[in-house]
Parts: C-alpha cells; sequence; structure tokens
C-alpha cells in the first residue's frame, strides 16, 4: 500500500521455550505486534495491506522476485508464516473460510462477510477429514495437517503440502468488541524439530493471552 519500510530496530522479547529450544531459536518481528519464533539464522521478509499481515521466515533468504513468485504458487519446504487477518476490512473474506472448517460457534462472521459481498449465507462445513483439531476453546484451535495433504494448515497459510506435516494454531481475537480478527501461525519444520515447533506455537498463544481477554483460560 505505501512500499517498502526498514525492518524494525530489535527489541528485548522474553520468551518462555519448552526446555532446550530457547538457544535454537530466534524471534523475527516486521514491528506492529507481528512477530513469531522461528529456528535461528534463519530469514524473514513482512507483507502488510489492509487485509492484515503476513509473516514468512524461510531458511533460505529470498529476493523481491523470488519472494514475488512464491507468494503467487505457495511455499515448500521448511517455513514458519504468522498470519494477522483483519476482519473489519477484506481480510473478513479470508476468515471466512477459516470459520467454515473450524468454528462452528462463529459462524456469524462466515454470514457477515457472505452477505458484504452480496452472497448467499455459508453453511458450516466441519474438518477436513485428514486434519488433526485440538479445541483450546471456541476461539482458539491448535492444528495438523499431513504431509502431501491440503486442510487447514494449507488454507490461509501460503504453504503447499510437501513432505512434513504443518502445525499450528488459529486465534479468533475480540479485541474490538467482537470475535472479528484472526491470528495464526502456521510451522512445518522436521519431525526431529517437532519440540522447537511446539515453542513457536506456545509463544503465539501466550502473546494473545496478554493482549486479548477472550484467550486467558488458554494457559
Amino acid at each position: 500500500m505505501s512500499g517498502p519500510v526498514e525492518a524494525p530496530k530489535g527489541k528485548f522479547k522474553r520468551i518462555l521455550g519448552e526446555p532446550g529450544a530457547d538457544s535454537t531459536l530466534a524471534y523475527y518481528s516486521s514491528g506492529e505486534g507481528v512477530g513469531a519464533l522461528a529456528p535461528r539464522g534463519w530469514h524473514c521478509f513482512n507483507v502488510y495491506g489492509s487485509d492484515g499481515a503476513f509473516l514468512v521466515v524461510t531458511p533460505e533468504a529470498m529476493d523481491d522476485k523470488a519472494i514475488v513468485a512464491t507468494i503467487s504458487s505457495g511455499f515448500k519446504g521448511q517455513a514458519v508464516i504468522y498470519n494477522y487477518t483483519n476482519g473489519f476490512t477484506s481480510g473478513r473474506d479470508e476468515i471466512e473460510p477459516v470459520v467454515q472448517h473450524i468454528f462452528p460457534a462463529h459462524m456469524k462472521l462466515a454470514r457477515n462477510a457472505a452477505a458484504n459481498n452480496d452472497q448467499p449465507p455459508p453453511h458450516y462445513v466441519g474438518p477436513y477429514p485428514q486434519d488433526r483439531l485440538r479445541y483450546l476453546s471456541s476461539e482458539a484451535v491448535e492444528f495438523e495437517t499431513p504431509p502431501h495433504r491440503d486442510g487447514i494448515g494449507t488454507l490461509q497459510s501460503h504453504l503447499r503440502p510437501d513432505d512434513e506435516e504443518i502445525v499450528g494454531v488459529h486465534l479468533l481475537v475480540r479485541d474490538r468488541g467482537d470475535c472479528c480478527d484472526l491470528v495464526s501461525v502456521a510451522v512445518r519444520l522436521p519431525a526431529a524439530d517437532r519440540k522447537l515447533a511446539s515453542a513457536i506455537i506456545r509463544q503465539v498463544e501466550r502473546d494473545m493471552l496478554q493482549k486479548s481477554p477472550v484467550h486467558r483460560s488458554l494457559r
């Protein structure tokens, strides 16, 4: 919208990681509350607009052309992708399908998004058959999408199916009077690094617990 921006200055971040994981992780952020843990020594970039922002952290650095091409085609391989989706703007259209698959208590959000686009009222579709879900509350769901499968892990994350599973969490955020925004992290790491993936997810949950009263019961 307003062009490239400079990377933010580093700030102290308290991390309560899994035992043995904290020394191998670093906190990557574009500022404005968009950030996540990922393996130390990786590279990140942030894409933002009126619908929200997403931060991508990958083992290899990408130039502008590679970023544009990869966003269009989707990411394969290892990555940590943090998404903030603004439900008060066009981001509501991106939240709608997530609600239809895993948030049955909040179908009003999906219906409002459809009505805004003059579409018929949507119905609750339910989880992808191969996904594994763990409900922390009616607004917070941890997920696992198996290798080589489309699922909730590929729906909004810009990740394409690959050889490793995708794990993460979706959190509906009620910080402006309604459950409207969506915060998500999707993680694809080798199976040997499952402890790191767990630490990444827990940090996002802790961050949201501090920001949004609706998540005070998570941990």
